[in-house]
C-alpha cells in the first residue's frame, strides 16, 4: 500500500499519527486473534483521512508513470523552453491542446500505459471524419508520438514510446 502526503497541509502530521495508531491497533488485535482471543469486526470504516491525497488526483510533475495521461503530458511538455531558448509559441500550444482535445474526445481519456495502436486508429478517423487531408492528419497524429516521445526522453517515467507510427492514406 503506498501513502501520498501533501506535507505542507496543516492536517499531514496528524494523518500519519492517525495511520500509524491505526497500523499498530490492527497488528494488536491480530496477535491477540491468533492466540485465540475473539475480535470483534467494526461495523464501519475508520474516518478517512483528509492528508492523504490519492495519486491519482497528483500534479502531472508528481505521477508515477502508469498513472500519466496525454492531458498530464501536455501539461508538461508545455513548460518546456523552445529550442532556441524562451518560451513555446502560443500557437503550438494551441494545436497540441487542440490534438489532446481531440484525442480525448476520439479516445477517452486512457492512461499512457494502456495506450495501443487502436486508439492511434481512432484518432486517425476522428480526424479523417472531421474532413482533415491526410497530410494534416499525419502532422496531428505525430503530435501525439512527440509528446510521448518527451516524456520518454525527458521525464524518464514510461519505459518508451508506445505511440505506433500510423499512415494516413493518400501519403506516399
Amino acid at each position: 500500500m503506498g501513502l501520498a502526503v501533501d506535507w505542507s497541509g496543516p492536517d499531514a502530521r496528524e494523518a500519519l499519527l492517525q495511520c500509524l495508531r491505526a497500523y499498530h491497533l490492527a497488528n494488536a488485535k491480530a496477535v491477540q486473534r491468533d492466540a485465540g482471543a475473539w475480535i470483534e469486526t467494526p461495523t464501519e470504516a475508520p474516518h478517512v483521512m483528509q492528508a492523504a491525497v490519492v495519486v491519482e488526483d497528483l500534479p502531472p510533475k508528481d505521477k508515477p508513470g502508469h498513472l500519466l495521461t496525454l492531458r498530464d503530458l501536455f501539461e508538461l511538455w508545455k513548460l518546456k523552453p523552445a529550442r532556441r531558448g524562451g518560451k513555446l509559441a502560443p500557437k503550438t500550444i494551441a494545436r497540441g491542446l487542440e490534438v489532446v482535445q481531440a484525442f480525448e474526445e476520439a479516445c477517452g481519456n486512457p492512461r499512457l500505459s494502456t495506450v495501443t495502436r487502436q486508439h492511434a486508429l481512432q484518432l486517425h478517423d476522428y480526424y479523417r471524419t472531421k474532413g482533415l487531408a491526410p497530410k494534416s492528419v499525419k502532422d496531428r497524429l505525430d503530435w501525439v508520438g512527440t509528446l510521448f516521445r518527451f516524456e520518454a526522453d525527458e521525464q524518464d517515467r514510461l519505459s518508451g514510446n508506445p505511440w505506433p507510427r500510423v499512415k494516413a492514406e493518400g501519403l506516399l
